[in-house]
């Protein structure tokens, strides 16, 4: 795992905090919680939120410092089990527990005396058990800072000793005591120019324009410096306290603290701190505003309430009344030594349907509401998560991913290494080093490409191999068809005799390597069969090239090259940067050899172009001819069955030719042993013409009768 780095963005809850150490005396019963809330976002070193596929638990060490860096030994530290969900976390320090390393205890007090000495405080966590098992601190320590109610108790803190935390003013009944002594520089009347005066040795009356600027007087005084409340002369007062009491006669009658505003133009009070608001016994605190409505209350269990007097939980939120918002978290957005003043909103409960929404956006786009303006929302049907415009209306895509690695688009279309899918699911190996290949590849080097694109009818376009470890299948179901003829296999014989078979290298070397291919031209084959060609819109490579220069100005992007482009206004082209694709309008042509193009977010530091868009991009259908060619397969079998069927008669007439040759050789072995028989007959013949005897039929001269079986001897 690498080491994280985080990036904690602190909600703290010095307000509760210190306001109620400065209350403290207001009621016997009003004691400060000893926690305080801590917030955080956590990513790792690559910008990716801990807890993305589900809350994780980690075990950090929260330590406080009274100085940014070093030192020997914390002022407080412990130890807690953080359940971090999507980077963000939540803890209430005070809860945690004692942490040893090293064979030393961080210490541990309430955290209400962490808080009593002046001075800057300083968060560090430790992540146990991080890196490869070892812990990481958090470098910088990060500095608290006060609420803005929080200002109230640093005024409060004049009634504690600055070094020890000990009480400079205590009371007992009507008595009040002062630990060290009271200085005074002039005294006006009775007690001029004393000094360690017993306040038991004063007798008389004090005329109320020598108290100005040091009591409050019934009728009221302005005071014209800070009141200071020092009990650091006193070891034995432990602590400062400023104490409201209600009026006698009544067992449930309410404090109140009223602020004025400045100058006091009506004695309406701005805003009133109330103890006990209904008088019912209940000791809660509550901020009323000048038309008497309680904006926030503090129950003594400690729950805190906004918008409402009976909060149930710790911190319950809740509008009384139709509001565009019910919680906005908002601060300064850091990065790499920048800044901006308008940091992240949070906002619960927007004005929108219901009423039940989550807006997470920069505080800049919702501070206009529109359209263009997006969001990521949260919706609780479902808990759907989507991105739409500030309007509330406008729906926009919502993007996944460093650079638009995957988008969820308006329209309901997936892209996965596209900003612009063109169907539900488009698939494209678009990526940072394939856009730097480029650049690369012109140098003689590097492999990759931009994606392609289109918008034909289709469920999944991908620009790159499709591969798949077993099969592919394909929807066939007869149910679903309505058949409406057979195919004429021996067209489908003509239409692939006529088809030609191509040998080509793609234009786009980057993407497809200039690796020789064999295929069809869809122009060629549109002539053919006009229906296995589709048209789409896509982006042709007809410039292909670096340019000579470039210039960038309010996100207008001047591009000048070597050769003439043959752009025009209002034509679509696809540039290549280091970030990945852009894609954007002609606004104007200046020469042959350059353009304008507009709507270019940021300034890139590398350019190509790759070429323009077309709306008359082809595609072929290669199902078509692949069924076509069975088709052509099927004719070219039933020819083959007649020519085997041929050959097999041709077979039995050469059969039949060899008996006749075998019997024309015997006919004429036969005519030869004829003729040599006639022969000798007939020379027998002559021989026999003068017989031995005068008798013809007998004697040597006897002629001899030729007979069947003689022929046959």
């Amino acid at each position: 795992m690498k080491t994280p780095l985080f990036n904690p963005v602190l909600r703290h809850g010095l307000l509760l905090l210190s306001l109620a150490a400065l209350l403290c005396g207001l009621s016997a019963g009003a004691t400060a919680p000893q926690f305080m809330t801590y917030q955080g976002y956590l990513t790792d070193q690559n910008g990716v939120p801990l807890g993305t596929n589900g809350p994780q638990n980690y075990s950090v060490v929260f330590r406080l410092w009274n100085q940014p860096t070093g030192g020997s030994a914390p002022l407080y530290g412990e130890l807690q089990v953080v359940t971090v969900a999507n980077g963000y976390f939540s803890v209430l320090l005070g809860q945690g527990t004692t942490y040893q390393s090293g064979g030393a205890t961080d210490p541990q007090p309430q955290l209400s005396t962490v808080f009593t000495n002046p001075g800057s405080l300083y968060v560090e966590m430790t992540v146990k058990g991080l890196a490869s098992g070892a812990d990481v601190t958090i470098l910088p320590r990060l500095q608290l800072v006060s609420a803005p109610y929080a200002f109230l108790a640093a005024n409060a803190s004049a009634l504690v000793n600055a070094t020890s935390g000990a009480n400079v003013i205590t009371s007992s009944g009507n008595n009040v005591s002062v630990s060290g002594a009271v200085t005074a520089t002039s005294f006006t009347g009775n007690g001029n120019g004393l000094t360690s005066l017993n306040a038991a040795d004063l007798t008389g009356q004090v005329p109320a324009a020598s108290l100005s600027g040091v009591a409050l007087l019934a009728n009221g005084n302005v005071f014209t410096a800070d009141q200071t409340i020092d009990t650091s002369g006193s070891a034995d007062l432990g602590q400062a306290g400023l104490k409201l009491v209600a009026g006698s006669g009544s067992t449930s009658r309410a404090s109140r603290l009223d602020f004025l505003n400045v100058p006091a133009s009506s004695s309406t009070p701005q805003w009133t701190l109330i103890n006990d608001y209904n008088q019912s016994g209940l000791n809660d605190f509550r901020f009323v505003n000048d038309t008497g409505n309680a904006q926030m209350s503090l129950l003594q269990n400690g729950n805190v309430g906004l918008g409402t007097t009976t909060p149930g939980a710790t911190l319950t939120i809740q509008q009384s009344i139709q509001r565009s918002e019910a919680l906005r978290l908002s601060g300064t957005e850091y990065y790499a030594g920048n800044s901006d003043t308008q940091g992240i909103s949070f906002l619960v409960g927007v004005n929108r349907s219901n009423n039940r929404q989550l807006w997470i956006a920069d505080s800049t786009q919702v501070a206009s509401p529109n359209s263009s303006n997006s969001v990521i929302r949260i919706m609780p049907d479902g808990s759907r998560i989507d991105s739409i415009g500030t309007d509330g209306v406008t729906s926009r895509p919502l993007y996944l991913g460093y650079n638009s690695t995957m988008i969820l688009a308006a329209n309901g279309y997936v892209g996965i290494g596209t900003a612009s899918p063109k169907c539900p699911l488009d698939v494209e190996s678009i990526n940072n080093s394939i856009a730097i290949g480029v650049y690369e590849y012109l140098n003689g080097a590097g492999t990759g490409g931009p994606e392609g694109a289109q918008n034909v009818p289709m469920g999944i376009f991908s620009n790159s191999r499709i591969v798949t470890g077993y099969e592919f299948d394909a929807i066939s179901d007869s149910r679903i068809k309505e058949v409406v003829g057979r195919s004429d296999t021996r067209e489908d014989l003509a239409t692939v005799r006529k088809l030609q078979i191509t040998d080509y290298r793609k234009i786009d070397k980057v993407q497809y390597g200039g690796r020789l291919e064999k295929g069809v031209v869809a122009q060629e084959v549109e002539k053919i069969v006009p229906e296995s060609v589709s048209t789409s819109t896509n982006f042709i490579p007809n410039i292909y090239a670096l340019p000579t220069s470039f210039g960038y100005t309010n996100q207008m992007l001047s591009v000048a090259l070597a050769n003439p482009h043959g752009l025009v206004v209002g034509d679509r082209v696809k540039l290549i940067a280091e970030t990945g694709v852009v894609t954007a309008s002609v606004t104007a042509v200046p020469s042959a050899q350059s353009f304008v193009v507009a709507g270019v977010a940021q300034a890139p530091r590398q350019i190509f172009v790759f070429g323009k868009e077309v709306s008359d991009f082809r595609t072929v259908n290669y199902d078509r001819l692949f069924t076509t060619g069975l088709g052509a397969i099927q004719e070219l079998a039933k020819r083959m069955d007649q020519v085997e069927a041929r050959e097999a008669g041709l077979a039995d007439l050469e059969q039949k030719a060899a008996r006749v040759t075998v019997l024309e050789q015997q006919v004429s072995d036969l005519k030869t042993m004829v003729l040599q028989m006639a022969a000798s007959s007939k020379a027998t013949k002559l021989a026999g013409e003068t017989p031995a005897s005068g008798n013809p039929e007998t004697g040597a001269g006897q002629r001899t009768r030729m007979t069947t079986a003689s022929l046959a001897n």
